[in-house]
């Protein structure tokens, strides 16, 4: 009954990890010695938070030429976005994944934005 990404240390009962759902989920734990198992009900609450933007802050191409850049956020983003981008370019906002080929060079200040329903962290 834990949550995905989260494991118990069978040897010293330790809950961990690093959960990549939320919600409220309701797991068993239980010890055993020479007397027999014991067992207890608990309820793991995971909290959404918004989400924190890790990717790089720079991207560099050439016009003519096949581009690619992914925005990566921790938090479980459900969903990205970029304005401001090249003509030529887009955005997957299931992926996060900018591509194309872009058809104007310069510099461009894009927003690269993540997004889940405890809020949206923006990147210029």
């Amino acid at each position: 009954g834990l949550p995905a990404g989260v494991t118990v240390n069978t040897g010293n009962g330790l809950i961990s990890g690093s959960p990549t759902v939320s919600g409220v989920f309701n797991a068993t734990v239980s010890a055993t010695n020479a007397g027999g198992t014991g067992n207890l009900g608990v309820t793991i609450t995971i909290n959404l938070v918004a989400p924190v933007i890790t990717s790089s802050n720079m991207a560099s191409g050439n016009g003519g030429q096949a581009f690619t850049y992914t925005i990566t956020a921790n938090n479980l983003p459900a969903s990205f976005n970029a304005t401001g981008l090249p003509a030529g370019l887009s955005v997957n906002t299931g992926s996060g994944l900018i591509s194309g080929t872009p058809t104007v060079t310069g510099v461009f200040n894009a927003m690269i934005s993540a997004i889940n329903t405890a809020g949206t962290a923006n990147q210029a």
